[in-house]
C-alpha cells in the first residue's frame, strides 16, 4: 500500500502522527452563523463579533453553547467584568489583572491567587481570556508578548 506524502501515517508505537505540511493545508471550518431570536449575527473565522453592537446576553449564550460551555453566575460575572473593563480602558484585562482584582473579592477561598486562577480555568478550560473576549463581544485579544 502506497502512503500519500504528507498524509497521516501510522508510527511504530501505533499512534497516528501528522505531518506538519499536511496540517498546514487543512483548514478549520468557520463556525456557522449565530442565530439569536431570529436574527443572524455575523462572526469572523474565530467566532468573534464583526459588529460589537450586535452583542447581547442571548448571543453570549449561543456562542457558549457552540463552544460547549454552560453559563452560570461565575461565568456571567467574568463576562460583565470584561465588558466593563473594556469600556473603561479600551483594552482587555490580563489573567494577572483578573486574579488580582476579582480574586480578593471572592472570599477566603480565593485569597490565594493560584486558586482563583484555577477556578477561572475550570470555567473556561481552553483559553479563558480568548473565550471571555469572544463571549463578551470584544475584539480578539492580542497575544502575550
Amino acid at each position: 500500500m502506497e502512503e500519500r506524502k504528507g498524509a497521516p501515517r501510522q508510527t511504530t508505537s501505533g499512534k497516528r502522527q501528522l505531518d506538519q505540511r499536511w496540517l498546514r493545508r487543512c483548514r478549520v471550518p468557520k463556525d456557522p452563523p449565530v442565530n439569536v431570536n431570529g436574527k443572524i449575527v455575523a462572526t469572523d473565522d474565530q467566532g468573534f463579533l464583526v459588529n460589537p453592537d450586535d452583542w447581547s446576553e442571548g448571543l453570549a449564550e449561543a456562542l457558549a453553547q457552540q463552544d460547549g460551555i454552560k453559563l452560570y453566575v461565575d461565568h456571567w460575572e467574568l463576562i460583565w467584568y470584561f465588558r466593563d473593563y473594556y469600556q473603561e480602558t479600551q483594552a482587555t484585562p490580563t489573567m494577572r489583572k483578573i486574579v488580582l482584582t476579582l480574586g480578593k473579592h471572592r472570599g477566603q477561598r480565593f485569597r490565594d491567587r493560584k486558586a482563583y486562577e484555577k477556578h477561572i480555568y475550570s470555567l473556561f478550560p481552553r483559553d479563558p481570556i480568548h473565550e471571555l473576549c469572544k463571549l463578551a463581544g470584544l475584539p480578539m485579544p492580542q497575544p502575550d508578548t
